[in-house]
């Protein structure tokens, strides 16, 4: 599939954004675990 234009790399933008939103979460959540507070 072959997509013209800024779609596709506006869709990449949005998933890894998304996707880095997500992984620092985790990590922020992984860290209050590590330091005890619930």
């Amino acid at each position: 599939m072959l997509v013209k234009g800024g779609a596709l790399g506006d869709l990449c933008d949005h998933t890894c954004t998304v996707v880095r939103a997500w992984i620092a979460a985790l990590r922020a959540d992984r860290e209050v675990d590590e330091a005890g507070v619930t």
